[in-house]
């Protein structure tokens, strides 16, 4: 600990993370976060394993110690959902609401100092996870104000799904399709939904993710945290062509008031990588899409709304199914901020792409958030990733 040797280990909550693990005899030592506890295999007798603990240095207590107690934050109801009434078009402040893992605290409004350089591209804070970790969307290949509109703050078009007329197609990932569910007796929601299948807007984020991510040395930062495909029925069985609601089908645009969530109701709709106790386990990488729950918590609503800092003045997607069946739709953020399930806008519609990577903390080790002054893993801004990476890489 500290580069001491110690009979005991730190306890999770003290403020040290796991710098390396090293065994003896062959064996193969992991640190296992979410359980605080050493994992081997290939252990013989009179195997030794050091795990060297060194204390966390990151931003993230400060940033919670930002939370607003004026009472500009929506209001918690007793089951953990919070109700939103309106955007956000003046303030910028931190709340907090329950997720999977605990306490979460999400930035509302005109935030200004939620900026992330990560990867060598510039990222904006969503929430501190309740595991502690950093939720934070992409924002493009230099920092942008509030209000700014550009193409930049994603990383392209995609599709949804192909298929506009099936209710697999609102899946992230999905079972059968119309085609087996004709051939197949009997085919259930659950068939459908069985993730098994890649949508086409996850082969895109994966496929963004393995080229920007994957083998450099900033990989090590990210964690596994759920991200929420909501499916839950309303309406309808969640089968082919048949009409379906889904939980944000009550949503209308024009709702004076709705309950938010940053839990995910279903774990088979909660996507993880290999928490299988909060999640499905089914994601090949950790990466995924903003809820419309976190963009109504940031400041979107069924009003336009430049002010907030999800406004990228492009219209992208959001994970969460509005409908299925004939004419299948995903909620999007359109160019105006306005949070928009509009059943003209069909999931086969190319839409914008902004991923979703949740940090861990300590990759907000410098910086106080803002656009000039970004939390970050080095103390050089100019340098934030190239020596952590072992290379600029600028395209996109």
């Amino acid at each position: 600990i500290d580069g001491e040797y110690s009979s005991t280990i730190p306890g999770k909550n003290d403020g040290y993370v796991v710098d390396k693990v090293s065994c003896d005899n062959g064996a193969v030592g992991e640190w296992n976060n979410n359980d605080w506890g050493l994992l081997t295999t290939n252990l013989t007798k009179r195997t030794k394993c050091n795990v060297y603990f060194k204390k966390l240095v990151s931003k993230v207590p400060d940033i919670i110690s930002q939370l607003d107690t004026s009472g500009k934050c929506p209001t918690v109801n007793d089951d953990g959902s919070v109700k939103v009434t309106r955007v956000e078009t003046t303030n910028g402040y931190l709340c907090k609401a329950k997720d999977a893992y605990g306490d979460s605290y999400y930035y509302r409004g005109n935030v200004t100092n939620n900026y992330v350089k990560f990867a060598d591209k510039y990222w904006r804070i969503v929430r501190i996870n309740g595991d502690g970790t950093v939720r934070v969307i992409y924002d493009g290949t230099s920092a942008h104000a509030n209000g700014e509109a550009s193409e930049d703050r994603q990383i392209g078009n995609s599709v949804f799904n192909d298929d506009r007329d099936d209710n697999a197609s609102v899946g992230y990932m999905y079972g059968l399709t119309r085609e087996e569910e004709i051939n197949y007796t009997g085919a259930t929601y659950v068939d459908v939904q069985s993730n098994i299948r890649d949508s086409v807007i996850k082969q895109y984020v994966d496929s963004w993710y393995n080229k920007k991510i994957v083998g450099k040395d900033y990989a090590q930062y990210i964690a596994d945290n759920l991200f929420c495909n909501d499916r839950r029925i309303l309406f309808g069985t969640g089968v082919g062509y048949v009409s379906t609601g889904y939980r944000w089908y009550n949503f209308d645009g024009n709702s004076s008031d709705y309950d938010m969530l940053l839990t995910c109701s279903q774990q088979n709709d909660a996507f993880t990588v290999a928490d299988i106790e909060n999640g499905n386990g089914a994601l090949t990488y950790p990466v995924g899409l903003i809820t419309a729950d976190e963009v109504a918590l940031a400041g979107g609503w069924s009003t336009g709304n430049k002010n907030y800092f999800l406004y990228s003045g492009q219209n992208y997607w959001t994970s969460s199914p509005f409908f299925g069946g004939d004419g299948s739709v995903i909620v999007f953020v359109d160019s105006s901020g306005i949070l928009m399930p509009s059943s003209a806008y069909l999931l086969n519609k190319s839409t914008g792409v902004r991923p979703v990577l949740n940090l861990k903390p300590e990759a907000l080790k410098y910086g106080d958030g803002t656009a000039s002054n970004p939390y970050r893993l080095t103390e050089s801004l100019d340098n934030s990733s190239s020596s952590e990476s072992g290379g600029i890489d600028t395209g996109d």
